[in-house]
């Protein structure tokens, strides 16, 4: 079993309605093995001084160095109100591919451009190998 795992600001200073993947919201490169499945748990906190919007969370990850690619077909949804602090957490279960280099990462955007007061990204990627 190997764990992948971030906390950290994710240094933004707004989101868009385009998913962005900040770095300080992602695991480092992991080249998976046999039979392995990676097991995704994010979490995302945020404030906003600006006009109130929903934030969408979703985990998504890279292959080889691709663009990031979603690992689930619904985001995480919540709404933020100015100057109060909003909490979105999301999971996902991917086979992984022997001999591919992946890295996890935690895609945000916005129902609308919003201004960041504070946004933090926590990840666990536990890695398990399967028969």
């Amino acid at each position: 079993m190997t764990v992948l795992a971030f906390e950290a600001p994710a240094g933004v200073s707004s989101l868009s309605t385009t998913t962005s993947t900040p770095l300080a919201c992602q695991t480092g490169a992991y080249v998976a093995g046999s039979n392995e499945t990676a097991i995704i748990s994010l979490d995302a906190m945020v404030r906003t001084t600006g006009s109130a919007t929903s934030v969408f969370l979703a985990p998504m990850a890279t292959a080889n160095g691709s663009a990031p690619s979603f690992l689930v077909s619904f985001f995480a949804i919540t709404g933020v109100t100015t100057n109060v602090y909003a909490s979105l957490h999301t999971q996902a279960a991917v086979n992984l591919v022997e001999g591919v280099s992946y890295r996890f990462a935690t895609g945000l955007r916005a129902a609308a451009t919003m201004t960041v007061a504070e946004l933090v990204c926590r990840g666990l990627v536990t890695i398990v190998r399967h028969p």
